[in-house]
């Protein structure tokens, strides 16, 4: 069609499509064009017609009926689609349950395939199981993949010694030491050697964390309002054997009062026996 009425009315005519007018003609009125090529010079059939920048786009009767039959014809594409695939389900309802054991099957295989690869790094180490949280020269075990200026880091909690601060200028590494120490805590129970030298660790029945700074505008929280509802969540289920990290905690308040809700925090977790770990800031 386009051919026939390129040859007719000595026309660089090209077809084009979308998805919101489907099939359509189109001249270019750009650079090197005919001059005389302009929207009230164009032939009485041509129909729909709208100008842009350097193109003209319009149709024909023609085209207009052949996009309608498109439009019929993906319309029952459509239909027997979904009575295809409707006959589909009804047919793997019944072996639903096998599915769900195939997918349980391959997750636990390539879990187990993770944990024989790092088995066989020479930097990973079995962990131990005692009443004592201490890992020697630990790494976290994302940037050990992608870092190669890693500095390790020790890690010790213990009954006696559970409350850890942790100090340090912006962009030293505190939050990702803490991220650090909840990873390897996980990794060690669910049966992964871990990124160490020697490591030890105490059963954790629970892992806590309040880390970020972020609101929410869609329950109309702020920064502070999220801190305290996440905190209010940790004391009121927090054991003695549990690991809490908080990541700077009251930085949605003035400093003043941050300092107090963090104090305070952090007395009544003492008094729980947890493993706690809190980052601060100092300049």
């Amino acid at each position: 069609m386009a051919t026939c009425l390129s040859s007719k009315y000595n026309l660089p005519i090209k077809v084009c499509g979308s998805n919101s007018r489907g099939f359509y003609m189109q001249l270019y009125t750009g650079a090197g064009a005919p001059p005389e090529l302009d929207v009230d010079n164009l032939p009485s059939d041509f129909m729909k017609i709208s100008k842009n920048r350097n193109t003209i786009n319009f149709s024909t009767a023609d085209l207009l009926r052949l996009n309608d039959r498109a439009q019929e014809a993906t319309k029952e594409i459509y239909v027997m689609t979904n009575v295809v695939v409707n006959e589909l389900i009804k047919d793997l309802r019944s072996n639903i349950g096998c599915l769900y054991k195939l997918a349980e099957c391959v997750s636990m295989l390539d879990m187990l395939h993770s944990f024989a690869k790092s088995c066989t790094l020479s930097s990973y180490v079995r962990p131990e199981f005692t009443d004592t949280l201490a890992v020697k020269q630990s790494r976290h075990p994302i940037l050990d993949i992608i870092s190669f200026n890693l500095v390790p880091n020790n890690i010790f909690a213990s009954r006696e010694s559970n409350f850890i601060l942790i100090t340090g200028p912006n962009m030293s590494g505190k939050t990702t030491y803490l991220k650090q120490v909840a990873l390897l805590q996980i990794m060690a129970q669910v049966g992964s050697f871990v990124p160490a030298v020697y490591a030890s660790f105490r059963v954790t029945s629970q892992i806590f964390s309040r880390v970020g700074s972020d609101d929410d505008i869609s329950s109309n929280s702020s920064t502070f309002m999220l801190e305290m509802r996440e905190l209010s969540y940790v004391l009121q289920n927090v054991s003695s054997n549990c690991l809490v990290i908080v990541d700077e905690l009251g930085r949605g308040t003035s400093n003043e009062e941050g300092f107090g809700i963090c104090h305070a925090v952090c007395e009544h977790l003492l008094t729980t026996k947890t493993r706690l770990h809190v980052c601060n800031v100092t300049d």
